[in-house]
């Protein structure tokens, strides 16, 4: 006897786009890592457009998701509640960034605070520094339908560079 079925085995997904405010413009951001655990195998890569799609386990129902930038800040958001099976699109993702200065304000730093900092460079010209101890902004933009929200109830960690935020004010927009 044989019989067939139409069994569909399938993932959900986490969704959305990176972007950056950069001279009043946004732009995508492509090489975000994306995943529910830090420094673990499954995660995924935003495209040249900024976009990503990370599978979702049947097993899971609330996680932790963490973006990953090159220059190695984290944004990680707490309690993300997540049904299998379902799309979770998060849309728009305007990610922070590390403080910018000058090459004239990194002279001034001390020895251990320039260990901090990351060159801007293109080939051998530096153009200044991020600063990883400090966010360039004391807010996160958050992207919503009608207007963005700047939002300040989230916590940063300059040893671990790591922002961290729950999911109720991550998706706060209304």
């Amino acid at each position: 006897m044989l019989i067939l079925s139409n069994i569909s085995i399938g993932y959900g997904q986490i969704c959305g786009q990176f972007i950056e405010k950069f001279n009043d413009k946004f732009l995508e951001i492509p090489l975000i890592k994306v995943s529910f655990e830090l420094n673990e195998n499954n995660f995924e890569r935003s495209d040249v457009n900024g976009e990503f799609e990370l599978k979702i386990s049947p097993e899971k129902c609330f996680s932790d998701l963490y973006f990953e930038t090159l220059n190695g800040l984290i944004v990680r958001i707490k309690d993300v509640p997540i049904k299998p099976y379902k799309q979770l699109n998060l849309g728009q993702i305007t990610m922070p960034d590390f403080k910018y200065i000058s090459i004239d304000e990194y002279n001034k730093l001390t020895r251990e605070q320039k260990k901090e900092c990351i060159p801007d460079r293109h080939y051998w010209d530096i153009y200044g520094y991020s600063y990883s101890n400090e966010l360039e902004d004391e807010y996160l933009i958050l992207k919503c339908v009608k207007s963005d929200k700047k939002i300040k109830d989230f916590s940063f960690d300059p040893k671990s560079k790591t922002i961290t935020l729950t999911w109720n004010v991550f998706n706060s927009c209304k």
